[in-house]
C-alpha cells in the first residue's frame, strides 16, 4: 500500500480508540514503520498492544463493534490475531501483545512461546535493530525504544538490538531474514553478523522447514535473488537448508555441465537469477534453481544406464515411468527437483508444477527447425505438455532463460520453440493472444 492509504488507516484506528480502554495501547511496529522511513512501499500492517493478550481482545473488541469484514482469525498460543476492517477490506492487519519469549520443552519445533511483556522487552527480542521502531498511534509518535533503529536506517545499517547470537538462537529463521532484508535493500551483510550467521546456521533444523521455505521464497521472488543466494552460499544457510542446491558449486557438477570457455554453474545460476528478477512465480525461481542440478543427474543415469547390462528391466514397477511408477520409487531414486521440493514439504501439485519446467528445459532443442519430430509428433508432443493453460504459460516464460544455461541453446532455438508453442491448437484453444507472448504474465494455481 501506499503511504497516503497507510496514514488512512492509522488515522482511522486512532479515532476508534479515542475513550476506550485501548487508548494509549496501540502501537504500529516493525515493518510498516522501517519503510515508512524508509519511502519504502508498506506490505502490512502490524499492531502491537501493552497489554496482557492485548492483540487478540483487540481484534475481538474490534468484532464486536462490527468494524471489521470477517471474525478475526485467532493464534492464541502467540497471542496473535489477523482481520480485516470493513473500512479497508483490501489490506489484512495483524496484531499482536507485546511480548517476551518464553522457553518450554516444545521450543525446538514450536519456537520460544510468546507471554506477555513490556514494549522495551518486545524491541529487544526482534530480528533487527530496524524492525523495533514502535509507532504510538495515540500520541502520534515515534518510539525508538533500542536507541539505534533510527541510525542504523539512516547509515543503512544491519544489527540485532540484543547478542546476535542470542537473537538468532530465540529463532533461527531470523538468520535468513537477515539475508533476505539485505539483498532486498541492497545493504552489506556485516562480517560480524555473517560470521555469527555461519557459525549458527545448523539450528534450522530446529525449526519447522515451512517458515524457512517462506523466507527463502521471499528471497528468490525478490528483487536481487542473485545476491541473496550469494548470501545463503556464504553464510552457510545454504548448505544447512537446501544442501543438494549446494551441489551446483561443486566442481565435479562443473565438469560434467561446464563447456569450454563459459561460466561456471554456479555463475550461470546466479546470472540467470539477475536476469529474471524479479520472478513473480515461485515455481519458475525453484525451476532455475533446479534445472542444472537435473541435467546433471540426467548424464549421471545416461552413463550407469549405458554401463549396465539390465537396465531394461521393463517389468520391475521401480523402473515405470511417468508420475504412477515413480510412487513406487525409492526416495533416493526421484528426479532430483521431486526429492528437494520434497523436503521443504512442498504439495504434489506445486512438485509436479516444477517438474514440467526442469524436464522440458531443453524443449527448444527438440522443437528447432531441422529436428528430427516430423511435424505430426511436434504438434502431439506440444498438445500434452499444454494440457494446463497456466503452466503452458509458465513454460514460455521459463524458457527464455534456459539459454543462458547452455550455449548449444540459442536464444533463436528458444524463440523458435516459443513460437510453436504459442501457435499450437492448445494455446490458440485456452489462452487469449498477446502482442508479446514471450513477456506474457504467468498465472497458475498453487
Amino acid at each position: 500500500m501506499d503511504t497516503t492509504t497507510y496514514r488512512q488507516i492509522i488515522d482511522y484506528l486512532r479515532e476508534l480508540i479515542i475513550g476506550s480502554p485501548w487508548e494509549g495501547h496501540i502501537y504500529a511496529v516493525g515493518g510498516c514503520c522501517r519503510d515508512l522511513l524508509m519511502e519504502r512501499e508498506i506490505n502490512d500492517i502490524d499492531l502491537a498492544v501493552d497489554t496482557p493478550d492485548g492483540g487478540v481482545k483487540f481484534a475481538l473488541w474490534l468484532d464486536k463493534q462490527g468494524l471489521t469484514e470477517y471474525h478475526p482469525t485467532l493464534f492464541e498460543r502467540y497471542g496473535t490475531a489477523r482481520l480485516r476492517l470493513s473500512r479497508f477490506p483490501d489490506y489484512e492487519i495483524e496484531m499482536v501483545q507485546t511480548r517476551r519469549a518464553k522457553y518450554g520443552a516444545d521450543t525446538d519445533k514450536e519456537g520460544a512461546e510468546a507471554v506477555y511483556g513490556s514494549i522495551e522487552d518486545d524491541a529487544m527480542r526482534r530480528d533487527l535493530t530496524i524492525n523495533s521502531l514502535f509507532y504510538d498511534i495515540t500520541n502520534d509518535r515515534m518510539l525508538d525504544i533500542t536507541g539505534r533503529a533510527m541510525a542504523d536506517i539512516a547509515e543503512k545499517r544491519l544489527a540485532t538490538p540484543m547478542d546476535a547470537a542470542e537473537t538468532f538462537e530465540d529463532d533461527p529463521v531470523r538468520m535468513l531474514r537477515v539475508v533476505r532484508m539485505a539483498a532486498s535493500f541492497g545493504w552489506k551483510l556485516p562480517k560480524e553478523l555473517a560470521t555469527v550467521i555461519n557459525a549458527n546456521a545448523k539450528l534450522l533444523a530446529k525449526v519447522h522447514v515451512e517458515r524457512s521455505r517462506a523466507e527463502f521464497e521471499k528471497m528468490i521472488t525478490g528483487p536481487k535473488p542473485h545476491e541473496a543466494m550469494r548470501m545463503m552460499r556464504r553464510t552457510g544457510l545454504l548448505h544447512a537448508l537446501l544442501p543438494d542446491v549446494q551441489r551446483l558449486t561443486f566442481r565435479s557438477i562443473d565438469r560434467k555441465l561446464t563447456a569450454e570457455g563459459s561460466d561456471s554453474v554456479w555463475k550461470r545460476l546466479v546470472k540467470v537469477l539477475k536476469q529474471a528478477a524479479p520472478i513473480d512465480k515461485v515455481e519458475i525461481a525453484w525451476a532455475l534453481i533446479l534445472t542444472q542440478l537435473y541435467w546433471e543427474e540426467e548424464i549421471h543415469r545416461a552413463a550407469t544406464a549405458k554401463n549396465s547390462k539390465d537396465n531394461k528391466k521393463k517389468d520391475n514397477p521401480e523402473q515405470r515411468a511417468g508420475a504412477r511408477g515413480r510412487r513406487h520409487k525409492p526416495f533416493r531414486e526421484l528426479p532430483v527437483y521431486e526429492r528437494v521440493l520434497r523436503k521443504v514439504h512442498h504439495h504434489s501439485k506445486f512438485v509436479n508444477a516444477v517438474g514440467m519446467l526442469v524436464e522440458n528445459a531443453r524443449l527448444a532443442e527438440r522443437l528447432a527447425e531441422g529436428g528430427k519430430l516430423s511435424p505430426k509428433r511436434r504438434k502431439r508432443l506440444i498438445r500434452n505438455i499444454c494440457v494446463n493453460a497456466d503452466r503452458c504459460e509458465m513454460l514460455l516464460t521459463f524458457m527464455k532463460y534456459i539459454p543462458t544455461f547452455d550455449n548449444k541453446i540459442t536464444p533463436e532455438m528458444t524463440d523458435h520453440a516459443i513460437n510453436a508453442i504459442a501457435e499450437s491448437e492448445t494455446m490458440r484453444a485456452n489462452i487469449k493472444p498477446t502482442t508479446d507472448i514471450t513477456d506474457h504474465a504467468c498465472n497458475t494455481e498453487h
